[in-house]
């Protein structure tokens, strides 16, 4: 535990980032095999997985007002609400799981589908949280609820022109977007934005940002392939039915069930941990918190199966 408490007294916040944000789920495992045996053993009962999660999300949510104040105050306001909102959407998806999970391990297929939102909104949480701590100011946080705001515009415009030609398109959602009060914006840059957010560039910018850190890049990578062969889930695809199938036929429903519910775990506990961290470069008083999550956190790594 000593060296989270140094990752977490660091002055070089990037390198925090290096070793933790997106080095996390490996640091935290050898972490977890070292203080908990028992990791990943099949006996631990999704029962136990639910309680430990709750343990470490009460930990947070006691400290959530005081932190969300702090992060309101600070240089970067639309970079911490947007962090706040993606942290909040990964955890709304998260306990959605756990409920079907709850009910039947035959939600798997359901599970499996809303699992790939989940990993793209902790990867756009990564990637925002990497521009927040390289700059130190608001402007990945104002770009990104550009994008939102550009996405969502484009999305409606397609829905209720689909037979229309994209420069047409494009003409209805820039009119659209200049309707919106202080929001000026010209084609190309409109083109930036939207090439800028998309998730195949996010994608590539942590891929990059962690060339010289395998066990990061390994865990990155595992998530971008992982959301990848989710597709075939939300889209009704053949490799999704076979898959299905072929878990219910050979009884381990159960087994599949546990190991996607422990990575939506895994993934909103771990954004909490980011943000209390964000807590900490701004007041030490975050401190003491952020060091007994980390251990609550280990804790509940030992409920998972090997995710």
């Amino acid at each position: 535990m000593s060296f989270l408490k140094h990752l977490a007294n660091s002055l070089v916040f990037k390198f925090v980032w290096i070793f933790f944000v997106l080095n996390a789920f490996t640091l935290l495992r050898f972490l977890s095999k070292k203080c908990l045996p028992s990791y990943g053993k099949s006996n631990v009962s999704l029962e136990e997985l639910f309680n430990s999660d709750d343990e470490v999300f009460d930990h947070f949510a006691s400290v959530a007002e005081e932190l969300i104040s702090e992060l309101k105050k600070s240089k970067y306001p639309q970079s911490a609400m947007s962090l706040i909102g993606l942290m909040g959407t990964i955890n709304s998806l998260k306990l959605a799981a756990f409920d079907l999970a709850e009910e039947t391990d035959t939600h798997l297929y359901a599970i499996k589908t809303m699992l790939r939102p989940a990993i793209e909104h902790f990867l756009r949480f990564s990637y925002l949280h990497m521009e927040l701590v390289e700059h130190k100011n608001d402007a990945a946080g104002l770009e990104y609820r550009k994008y939102c705001a550009i996405s969502e515009t484009i999305a409606l415009i397609k829905s209720q022109f689909a037979l229309e030609a994209d420069r047409d398109i494009q003409t209805r959602v820039l009119k659209k977007l200049r309707q919106i009060d202080g929001f000026e914006i010209s084609n190309r840059q409109l083109e930036q934005i939207v090439a800028k957010w998309s998730y195949k560039n996010i994608a590539r910018k942590l891929d990059r940002q962690l060339n010289k850190d395998k066990e990061g890049l390994n865990f990155i990578r595992q998530l971008v392939s992982t959301y990848s062969e989710l597709s075939s889930f939300v889209h009704g695809g053949i490799n999704a039915e076979v898959y299905y199938h072929s878990a219910f036929a050979s009884e381990t429903l159960d087994k599949e069930v546990k190991r996607e519910v422990s990575l939506f775990s895994f993934l909103a506990a771990t954004a909490r941990s980011h943000m209390l961290m964000l807590g900490c470069h701004l007041n030490p008083k975050f401190q003491t918190p952020y060091n007994e999550y980390s251990k609550k956190m280990v804790r509940l790594l030992g409920s998972m199966d090997d995710a």
